[in-house]
């Protein structure tokens, strides 16, 4: 049986046990370290001019705006979303920062490599990718037009997966949700404004939803160590004291 309900989704959710906690989870992921450590190697890099490495400000610049300040907001939005009972949007938002996580973890392994090896030239190619790789034309802050490849997703959720296996499934998955295919849609669609007197659809719903929420809370967990390991990595390169951060 179904009607128009648009509380069903807030019905469903408390009919689990892991929901509601994954969510309080999700609310209480924060970057504040983070964005202090940001803020003082800025701070170091403007005060030293003359030692510092563009490829590592790139990077810096990468994790405190692509990595950091966005998934704030995504996270915030995927909240609003979820009270909302608005489950598309929200679950494409996952997908983002799932991408984003897979992207963290690329740069802070290519970081790394560099760290340990100093290719210069390799190093200054993938920091040119990362920070003015664009798909469609868009202008570098000095006005030029970029002309770079941005690097590939792929290229990132195969860094992931070398430690993080469901990788694939995980990606596949929440693809289903961001791509034009009908099931998973349609069944996100009804879930949010119908109420369904039907507890096969209803299990199967919160299976969905629990993936859902684990994904969007794994990710911005893991875009946060990531992203304190390359900010780290790079306090230490230009040996900047982080004790007090």
């Amino acid at each position: 049986m179904l009607k128009k309900e648009p509380d069903f989704l807030k019905t469903l959710i408390k009919k689990s046990s892991k929901l509601i906690p994954i969510l309080d989870d999700i609310s209480k992921v924060e970057y504040n370290t983070e964005i202090d450590l940001g803020a003082n190697l800025i701070h170091y890099i403007f005060q030293n001019a003359e030692k510092i490495n563009i490829n590592l400000n790139r990077l810096l610049v990468y994790v405190n705006s692509n990595l950091i300040a966005k998934n704030i907001q995504v996270k915030k939005a995927f909240l609003s979303l979820i009270d909302a009972g608005l489950l598309v949007p929200a679950f494409s938002l996952t997908r983002m920062a799932y991408e984003h996580w897979a992207a963290s973890v690329y740069l802070n392994e290519k970081l790394i490599d560099y760290l340990k090896n100093r290719n210069e030239g390799k190093f200054h190619k993938i920091s040119d990718r990362l920070f003015t790789g664009a798909r469609y034309p868009v202008s570098l802050p000095w006005g030029e037009p970029s002309t770079e490849e941005p690097i590939h997703i792929k290229d990132m959720l195969r860094e992931l997966e070398k430690t993080h296996q469901t990788t694939s499934d995980d990606y596949n998955f929440l693809c289903e949700f961001a791509h034009p295919n009908c099931l998973y849609n349609l069944y996100s669609v009804m879930a949010s404004i119908y109420w369904h007197d039907n507890p096969i659809f209803e299990k199967d719903r919160i299976n969905e939803l629990e993936k859902q929420f684990t994904l969007m809370l794994t990710s911005l967990k893991g875009i946060k160590s990531a992203s304190n390991c390359i900010l780290t990595n790079i306090a230490n390169e230009y040996n900047v004291n982080i004790s007090h951060v």
